[in-house]
């Protein structure tokens, strides 16, 4: 029953303009990976998507963030693999007035910015083992100074 629901939901979404207008395509494997979007949207939950570059990470990332309570808020995607690793921290958590010699002003970080929205985190394994645990931390905790 549920599983007939959910496949009714995601024929539905398809005839009305949605965020699925951003995928084309009306394979089995695009018609299950809308499905598998659908279904995760609606929760607060942290999501792992994985796969080759190019093969639609970010697209499917927005298309749950449309999809999700948290559209009306900030979509922003990171790419990690452009962060240096003695700006990571920087970057991610922000600073306050002070925080260090050259912090004239206060900085909210990406994480900050993205607050209600979706932060997508794309190249963590870019990341040095330092900045990796210390984002573990985060996402783990949901919690950072």
């Amino acid at each position: 029953m549920a599983g007939e629901i959910l496949v009714s939901a995601v024929r539905d979404m398809e005839t009305q303009p949605s965020a699925f207008d951003l995928m084309i395509g009306t394979s089995e494997k695009i018609q299950e990976l809308k499905s598998k979007l659908a279904q995760v949207a609606p929760f607060d939950v942290s999501i792992l998507l994985r796969g080759e570059t190019g093969t639609g990470k970010e697209l499917s990332a927005r298309i749950v963030h449309y999809l999700s309570d948290r559209s009306t808020s900030p979509f922003i995607p990171v790419n990690c693999a452009a962060i240096p690793d003695q700006l990571f921290e920087n970057e991610l958590f922000g600073h306050k007035r002070g925080a260090y010699t050259h912090a004239q002003t206060a900085q909210r970080g990406l994480i900050a910015a993205a607050e209600n929205g979706t932060l997508l985190l794309d190249e963590v394994e870019s990341l040095s083992e330092r900045a990796q645990v210390k984002l573990l931390r985060f996402l783990e905790d949901r919690k950072y100074k």
